[in-house]
């Protein structure tokens, strides 16, 4: 372990003293894998169970194809690693529409739609964010967005919920056992440890679920959860500390979010639409906005 790890050790042991802090908690992908690293060398506490290597294999969305395309159902997806893979056997085989997506990127950015493929390489071959190569061209599935919440240990689910995606960003928590039982299946496949949001969409003419990618992290809605039923931040602390889980049970309940919640200024019948918990997690929001505003600005910077 090189020096400047130990004194980082050091730094953050002497500054979880200071400040009462009892176990850290890794936000981003990045921050999860050097916790990792560091625990053989922190005093205090932590949850970090998934070293880099595994983290940056998860979330790598080709990796993640190759390895459950077998068994799991997903959209047909090719990697397009020079300009010779983008061509229209590919596409013919992918099907239209089809998108291009980074292979690591977060909250949608830099996914874009296209119906031909010389439209596609024109864009690819233009200056800008998210055209550098390799990408993803990847069938486009018309329908429905769910996400999957889950804090795993080695590949067994410790607690989990489901959320329809809404108009207007409004999350709904539902009881969808297809939904359940096919993100536990590949929890179990990745034998994953720690926290993960999978994203989903229905086909709106079969109705089949398609898993999209796995962010092996902490999510940045993650406050919905915890609102309506599951604080996935206060049972990742238990875990990390060793002491009795607080497993709450979700609820089938709507939670508006606090940018949407905003939004509604334009048609106030909308805020009748809040609950009494909604609106208590708003003001929360209000109350102490530096980790929204902190991860607002991580995932629009990319």
């Amino acid at each position: 372990m090189s020096t400047d790890r130990v004194t980082l050790a050091r730094t953050l042991d002497n500054y979880c003293k200071r400040e009462r802090i009892s176990v850290i908690l890794a936000d981003a992908i990045a921050a999860a894998g050097l916790l990792n690293e560091l625990q053989p060398l922190l005093e205090t506490p932590s949850y970090a169970p998934e070293p880099a290597t595994r983290l940056a294999q998860i979330h790598d969305k080709w990796l993640f194809y190759e390895k459950l395309k077998e068994h799991i159902p997903m959209p047909r997806t090719a990697l397009f690693h020079e300009l010779s893979d983008l061509n229209e056997a590919t596409v013919a085989w992918v099907g239209r529409p089809f998108v291009l997506k980074p292979l690591n990127g977060e909250a949608g950015h830099g996914i874009q739609r296209f119906e031909a493929c010389s439209d596609a390489l024109t864009y690819q071959r233009t200056p800008g964010k998210y055209r550098a190569l390799p990408l993803l061209i990847q069938q486009y599935i018309s329908g429905a967005d769910f996400g999957y919440s889950v804090i795993a240990d080695h590949g067994s689910v410790i607690i989990d919920d489901v959320q329809y995606r809404d108009e207007n960003d409004v999350r709904t928590f539902i009881d969808n056992q297809n939904i359940t039982m096919l993100c536990r299946a590949i929890i179990g496949r990745l034998n994953y440890s720690g926290p993960a949001f999978i994203d989903l969409r229905q086909d709106k003419d079969s109705g089949q679920f398609y898993a999209l990618e796995c962010n092996c992290r902490f999510w940045t809605t993650m406050t919905a959860n915890a609102w309506t039923g599951i604080n996935y931040a206060d049972i990742a602390a238990c875990m990390g500390l060793g002491t009795g889980l607080n497993l709450g049970r979700p609820r089938l309940a709507t939670y508006h979010l606090p940018g949407t919640i905003a939004s509604y200024l334009k048609q106030p019948s909308n805020f009748f639409k809040v609950s009494r918990q909604n609106w208590l997690g708003f003001f929360q929001a209000l109350t102490d906005p530096l980790p929204h505003v902190l991860n607002t600005f991580y995932h629009d910077g990319r």
